[in-house]
């Protein structure tokens, strides 16, 4: 079927919309694979695959993935068989990921892509929206905003190399933009 990639910058809203539509508008979800702790609303097999470093390891080793992101919350990967079976499977599928990421897709897989990259309002939303979360998300330190803020704007930069670019201002709208995005493109095969 079809492989929606979704991209932005940190607090944009990228795992609401995923979730909203995996939930409200029949796209198959595609989950991430990570190292990194559950926050407290997040569980395992919904959200994401939360598993342990050595296990993580040896998943890379087994050549698993299809694509692997490290930052200093933790590690993240999407296992082959998930994508593969999501694409194959009779609805749209979704996922959450990197600038970096979408590029590695691309690049070394045969699998048809449609990339959105979701925009904040405006850059200041996302300071304001970093401020406001604290040390549950990652954000130590006044050093953590700017290394964030900065990796933001750079992540934005690459907005361009997208099939479609949404400010996201409200998720049920920018779902129906997505699905009728996917409508579209599924037309023209």
């Amino acid at each position: 079927m079809h492989l929606c990639v979704i991209s932005g910058p940190s607090t944009v809203g990228k795992s609401k919309v995923v979730t909203r539509l995996s939930k409200h508008y029949g796209f198959n979800r595609i989950l991430s694979t990570t190292t990194r702790p559950p926050r407290l609303e997040e569980t395992n097999g919904i959200d994401y695959w939360f598993v342990s470093d050595e296990i993580f390891d040896m998943m890379k080793q087994k050549h698993m993935f299809l694509q692997v992101d490290e930052n200093k919350m933790g590690r993240y990967g999407y296992a082959k068989k998930d994508i593969e079976q999501g694409v194959c499977s009779y609805k749209p599928s979704v996922l959450d990921i990197s600038t970096r990421g979408f590029f590695r897709l691309k690049k070394h897989s045969d699998i048809i892509t449609t990339g959105i990259f979701l925009m904040p309002p405006s850059f200041s939303d996302i300071e304001k929206r970093l401020r406001s979360r604290g040390t549950t998300r990652g954000i130590d330190s006044e050093n953590d905003i700017t290394n964030r803020l900065e990796f933001s704007y750079q992540e934005m930069e690459k907005a361009q190399y997208y099939d479609y670019i949404i400010v996201n201002e409200d998720t049920d709208l920018t779902c129906k933009y997505i699905c009728s995005y996917i409508e579209n493109m599924n037309g023209k095969r």
